[in-house]
């Protein structure tokens, strides 16, 4: 169980006071997955873990039948967990607005293309 979604600075300040009590920044673990395990425990990272495959998969797919969006997607994706590895990009809505739309762009339904009859 974890100590609640957002409230990682709240709860661990203590932890910082044992270590450094100078250290100002008390803000993030700057780790999504890390994150993601103490606020909302392993049940939380799980589900992140298994919101991340589902959507690499699904864009795996889109790029393999040759939907140039996707690429954007697979991109946007790629780029995230890069970043994520050392910054909390939950928190950081400039950073998820932008994903989000090039998520939802690369992975809307759309209308197969046009069969034309052959003359």
């Amino acid at each position: 169980m974890g100590i609640g979604f957002g409230n990682y600075p709240r709860v661990c300040g203590a932890y910082y006071d044992r270590v450094d009590p100078s250290f100002y920044m008390r803000t993030w673990a700057h780790n999504t997955e890390l994150s993601m395990l103490a606020e909302t425990g392993p049940l939380g990272l799980l589900a992140l873990l298994w919101l991340a495959v589902a959507t690499a998969v699904a864009l795996w797919r889109r790029v393999r039948a040759g939907d140039g969006l996707a690429v954007g997607g697979a991109a946007a994706a790629a780029a995230l967990a890069v970043i994520a590895q050392a910054h909390d990009v939950f928190y950081d809505t400039k950073v998820m607005y932008a994903l989000w739309l090039a998520l939802a762009i690369s992975l809307a339904p759309r209308a197969p293309p046009a069969v034309h009859p052959p003359d």
